[in-house]
């Protein structure tokens, strides 16, 4: 009876031990696979992180940029763009930004001469007023020379006025006009 008994006991021992340990070694892997898994999770998580602040700064530089190069516009730097670099990430934002630098000097540039015309003609004006108020006449030759169109409106004004008078060389009276 001892003789059968006794290896069975030390087999069933011997199994139970084997599944304890089996299990324990499989529950430490686990862990160990866990664990594992964590320390890859915190390494990406670290990367996504510093990629994440170099993007940000980045972005921060970009718009410095952006912010010059707008102030240098707006101060006359009438050929200032925003440079289109590889790996901008607001390229599409810098590309806009161009176009409505390059309409805005366009527009400036047309709309100059306009005002320069306009600031002739005020000066003009003001020449007959000041001649009004002396009571003086002047030579055509005396008012000031603007170089632009307000220059052939004069000299126009003045043909057609002096046809009708003998005296062309210079204004009438400023009160007559």
């Amino acid at each position: 009876y001892d003789a059968f008994f006794r290896p069975v006991t030390l087999h069933f021992m011997a199994t139970v031990i084997c599944i304890v340990a089996v299990n324990g070694m499989r529950k430490a892997n686990r862990q160990a696979d866990m664990e594992g898994e964590k320390v890859r999770l915190y390494e990406e998580l670290g990367r996504l992180t510093e990629e994440q602040l170099a993007q940000k700064e980045q972005l921060a530089s970009e718009i410095q940029m952006m912010q010059q190069i707008i102030s240098s516009f707006g101060n006359g730097d009438y050929n200032a763009r925003i440079p289109q670099k590889a790996g901008m990430l607001l390229w599409p934002l810098g590309a806009q930004l161009n176009n409505l630098l390059i309409r805005s000097t366009r527009f400036y540039q047309q709309a100059e001469p306009a005002m320069q015309t306009s600031n002739s003609i005020h000066a003009l004006i003001e020449s007959i007023r000041q001649a009004r108020l002396t009571g003086k006449q002047f030579p055509i030759t005396s008012l000031p020379r603007t170089g632009t169109p307000a220059d052939t409106l004069v000299q126009e004004l003045w043909r057609t006025f002096a046809a009708g008078n003998a005296d062309s060389s210079s204004i009438p009276q400023a009160s007559s006009i």
